[in-house]
């Protein structure tokens, strides 16, 4: 049996909201289990984390790996995961444009993550109208990730009235 959810006084929601309709340029997933990583990063040790987080990231990555092993760790495979969530929304992979040092993943005050994009690959997404969102995750010894890029329409320019 099939519920009708639809209520005759309430109109859809698209028709209330037509400015938030916008497209989706990808969407991308990672997850990865921290003792990967923490084998990873035994063999190559900070080449590693130098790698694959920016100078910012990797200094962050030092300071929580000297106070505790595991939460060191599980930063590092955090921005692994969420940087190759962007490759896979991207649709690129790491290569050509984007790279490892294309993107940092930051924290505001109340702990959300965002990206930070280096000038120049920050300057490319707008050119194309790109805005990413990242959301984080971790259970134990796996930490997911989830990006999303929606396409932004470019709001037309207004001319001033003298």
């Amino acid at each position: 049996m099939q519920a009708n959810i639809s209520n005759p006084k309430i109109p859809a929601a698209a028709a209330l909201l037509p400015q938030l309709q916008t497209p989706l340029y990808g969407i991308g997933v990672d997850i990865c289990r921290v003792e990967r990583i923490a084998a990873a990063y035994a063999r190559h040790s900070l080449r590693l984390a130098q790698r694959i987080l920016t100078p910012a990231e990797c200094a962050i990555f030092q300071a929580r790996l000297a106070a505790n092993q595991t939460r060191g760790l599980s930063y590092l495979a955090s921005r692994f995961a969420a940087k190759e969530a962007l490759a896979k929304a991207l649709g690129t992979g790491i290569r050509g444009r984007f790279g490892w040092q294309s993107c940092a993943v930051a924290n505001d005050d109340l702990g959300k993550p965002y990206w930070q994009f280096a000038p120049d690959f920050g300057a490319w997404l707008q050119a194309q109208h790109l805005q990413a969102h990242l959301s984080l995750s971790d259970e134990g010894d796996m930490v997911a990730a989830f990006c999303v890029i929606e396409q932004i329409k470019p709001q037309p320019r207004q001319l001033l009235k003298h």
